[in-house]
């Protein structure tokens, strides 16, 4: 992630990762990783995180994590970054709000945000990146071509309904 956007990948990843919008089942765009938002101005949006967020690796949702995920997206040049491209800049704002800027009037950023699945900055900046995200599940592995497997993410509120998922 943020590299393939065929959607079978994506349905693994968004049982992993989550972005700061989610698209239920209606495909209403609703909060995931935010809590609040304002748009001050036509091309500025503030984000404030929900409290409580962690990795699957226990560590604390922040600002920054999703600041480098939002501008990896953005700056790669595969398709999650066309659903991106509206973002001129994105800024912390504190350990708990971000800051985007558009290139233009957006109206619909938060549905474009919810393709903008976070990652762990610390994840990000190792090769490969490894999918540590705050989702409902945890990637546990693969056998090339044959099956996913994903386990429950501990620090996920709501606890995922299965405590191992297998898709193959």
């Amino acid at each position: 992630p943020p590299t393939q956007s065929e959607s079978f990948t994506i349905d693994v990843f968004s049982n992993v990762l989550e972005g700061p919008f989610r698209l239920d089942a209606n495909l209403a765009v609703t909060p995931a990783l935010v809590s609040t938002w304002t748009n001050p101005d036509e091309r500025t949006w503030v984000f404030r995180l929900r409290e409580g967020v962690r990795f699957s690796d226990g560590t604390p949702l922040t600002s920054d994590d999703v600041v480098a995920s939002l501008k990896a997206a953005v700056e790669m040049p595969f398709p999650t970054g066309t659903f991106l491209s509206a973002i001129e800049k994105v800024e912390p704002n504190g350990p708990s709000e971000f800051r985007v800027t558009t290139r233009e009037p957006s109206a619909v950023l938060p549905s474009y945000l919810a393709a903008g699945f976070v990652i762990s900055a610390r994840a990000l900046a190792k090769r490969p990146v490894l999918p540590i995200g705050t989702g409902p599940y945890v990637y546990a592995g693969r056998e090339r071509g044959r099956e996913v497997r994903l386990t429950r993410n501990r620090f996920h509120d709501p606890p995922a309904p299965f405590d191992e998922v297998l898709l193959q």
